[in-house]
């Protein structure tokens, strides 16, 4: 199996799959920094991000409107410059946050 697959099938069964309601189709924003958008672009297609439930990938730097009747799944690196900023920032932003700032790929 090629690397581009494995990444893709790790970050579906360990951070998108796991958060997904099985009961309601209810959609969530993934907000992901520059390294995680990288790995986002270049292993998943949209198309299968999508059918994890993910309606939009938001940049983590960049201004976002709130959208306070949606979830957010945070897929961002573990260093002290970002691991406050969901608590700081996303309340107002979002109904629910769910972080992944420990997420590895092997």
């Amino acid at each position: 199996m090629a690397l581009k697959a494995v990444v893709e099938q790790r970050i579906l069964r360990d951070v998108l799959y796991p958060l997904a309601d099985k009961k309601s189709s209810k959609w969530r924003v993934l907000v992901v920094d520059n390294l995680s958008m990288r790995i986002i672009s270049s292993c998943c297609k949209m198309k299968t991000i999508t059918e994890a439930g993910i309606t939009l990938v938001e940049d983590l730097m960049k201004k976002r409107e709130p959208l306070r009747n949606v979830e957010a799944i945070y897929l961002i690196q573990p260093i002290e410059k970002v691991c406050h900023v969901p608590d700081s920032c996303g309340r107002e932003m979002f109904a629910t946050i769910r972080n992944n700032v420990d997420m590895h790929v092997y």
